[in-house]
C-alpha cells in the first residue's frame, strides 16, 4: 500500500467514525449536512451559497432513494445508504431494458439537466470526499449560477 493510499484509508476511517458519532446525536437532515459538506474555511462554513448547495444535494439524494425504493432512514450511515442505492442500480442493470429504465430515472430526478449520471450521484453519497462529489458540486453550482469562488454570476 502506498503512503497516499494509506493516508486516504486512514482519513476514510476517521470520517466514518465521525459520521457514526454524529448520527447518534443528530437529526437526519443535520446528518446529511455533515456528510455531504467539507468546508475548508470559516467563509465556506457560513456561506449562504454553501448552504443552498447542500440543501440541493440533500434533496437530490432523497429523490434518488425514492426513485430506487431505498429509504435513507433504514441505514445507519450514509455510506451504507449509498451502497444500498448502488446495489439497487446493480439489480436494475440486470434487466433487459436497463439503460432505458436508468435513463428514465435520471430524467425523472433531473440528472439529465445537471449533466451527471445516477452512478455519479450514488458515488458522491458513498464517498463525499471523492471525485464524483466534486463533479456533482460543480454541476449544482452551474445550475444555480455560482462561479468557482461560490459567487453568483449573471446568466
Amino acid at each position: 500500500m502506498t503512503p497516499v493510499s494509506s493516508m486516504k484509508l486512514a482519513l476514510q476511517i476517521l470520517q466514518q467514525s465521525d459520521m457514526a458519532r454524529r448520527a447518534a446525536s443528530s437529526s437526519a437532515v443535520t446528518q446529511w449536512d455533515h456528510a455531504t459538506t467539507s468546508p475548508q474555511t470559516a467563509d465556506d462554513l457560513f456561506s449562504v451559497n454553501s448552504q443552498n448547495l447542500n440543501k440541493m444535494k440533500i434533496d437530490l439524494y432523497k429523490r434518488v432513494g425514492e426513485a430506487l425504493g431505498v429509504r435513507e432512514s433504514d441505514y445507519e450511515s450514509f455510506q451504507a445508504y449509498g451502497l444500498a442505492l448502488q446495489q439497487a442500480v446493480g439489480q436494475l442493470k440486470l434487466a433487459p431494458n436497463a439503460q432505458l429504465v436508468i435513463a428514465g430515472i435520471e430524467k425523472e430526478i433531473g440528472l439529465d439537466k445537471l449533466g451527471v449520471s445516477l452512478d455519479t450521484v450514488i458515488d458522491a453519497i458513498i464517498d463525499p470526499m471523492g471525485d464524483d462529489n466534486g463533479k456533482l458540486d460543480a454541476a449544482l453550482q452551474k445550475q444555480i449560477g455560482m462561479d468557482d469562488d461560490g459567487l453568483y454570476r449573471r446568466r
